[in-house]
């Protein structure tokens, strides 16, 4: 790299140049194939929170929109950052951060909108629009998300470790809580 381009890199705030450097480390790595070549591949939707990297099912992912589309609700409970209307009907949207218990994060200008499943739809913050990347389908299954468990890890076709959301299991925990809050 030359000089001119290291100082404009210099100058660039710090989450920029990380983002920049993992896209760097991303492209110079090749996809990494499933562990078994007749393995069958699940696509997640691969997001940084706080300095972890979490998916979710591709197929649950409606739509990323602002956050200053949420409406505050009084006495809600912490993880619930408000409501928001979205293609005609009323959601809840969720601070992952605060579900995860996730320490030391920023507020997000992003939300997810994810379908749960049975006509639940919510939106999540997140700190980025998130990338589109593969796990095998039998990790997946492997990391026994589906015995109950909020979170599995796994490793994708992106270097590193994805820890998976069981936004089902996730969202039903934070709703039992808060019908056990006195208002």
């Amino acid at each position: 790299m030359n000089r001119a381009r290291e100082a404009e890199l210099a100058a660039l705030p710090s989450e920029v140049r990380e983002l920049l450097v993992r896209r760097a480390e991303r492209i110079k790595t090749p996809n990494a194939p499933p562990i078994d070549a007749d393995d069958e591949v699940m696509w997640v939707a691969s997001f940084r929170l706080g300095d972890q990297e979490y998916s979710i099912p591709l197929s649950a992912l409606r739509a990323t929109i602002p956050r200053r589309m949420v409406t505050s609700v009084p006495a809600a409970p912490r993880a619930v950052l408000g409501i928001l209307q979205f293609s005609g009907e009323i959601i809840t949207a969720f601070s992952l951060a605060r579900l995860l218990e996730v320490e030391g994060h920023a507020p997000t200008p992003i939300l997810l909108v994810v379908d749960l499943g049975r006509g639940h739809t919510v939106a999540l913050d997140c700190e980025h629009v998130p990338l589109a990347t593969t796990i095998s389908l039998s990790a997946f299954r492997a990391a026994h998300l589906s015995a109950g468990a909020t979170l599995g890890r796994v490793s994708g076709s992106l270097p590193g470790v994805l820890t998976v959301v069981n936004l089902q299991q996730l969202v039903q925990s934070q709703v039992r809580q808060a019908s056990h809050v006195p208002r």
